[in-house]
């Protein structure tokens, strides 16, 4: 999955529970600019690498990775679930000023974040899917 959103949150370092592994964890905020009255999509963002990702409240980024739903009980007993993003890679966009922007692989990679000034494409091509790979089998169970 990918995802342009704003950071909404400062990174925090955390640790896994299980083994002991680092990560980074940020909330970010997805929101389209042709709908109207459209709220916004909410991520918790989670970047396994050591390196500090060096990304601030309002930056505006890149986020590749594998989408999850995890889902708690309220404290009132209501059932509740947060978009949690596995990241691959998360890439800083300028958004028009002379900023370099800074990439960051979750990887873990001993190298750190890197440097450049990239703008998203504002005309990606579309690809149509291929009738043959579309699997609607599951339509059944829902209907």
């Amino acid at each position: 999955m990918q995802a342009f959103a704003n950071v909404a949150t400062q990174p925090v370092q955390r640790t896994t529970q299980a083994g002991g592994r680092v990560y980074w964890e940020f909330r970010a905020a997805e929101s389209a600019r042709n709908e109207e009255k459209a709220s916004a999509t909410w991520y918790t963002v989670r970047v396994f690498q050591e390196e500090d990702p060096g990304f601030i409240k309002g930056d505006f980024v890149r986020i590749v990775g594998k989408l999850k739903l995890d889902t708690f009980m309220s404290r009132e007993g209501k059932p509740m679930g947060v978009l949690v993003l596995m990241c691959y890679e998360v890439k800083k966009y300028d958004k028009g000023g002379a900023s370099p922007a800074t990439n960051s692989s979750g990887t873990g990679s001993a190298k750190g974040p890197t440097s450049s000034i990239e703008k998203p494409d504002t005309e990606a091509s579309v690809r149509e899917p291929i009738e043959a790979s579309v699997d609607d089998s599951w339509l059944s169970l829902v209907a």
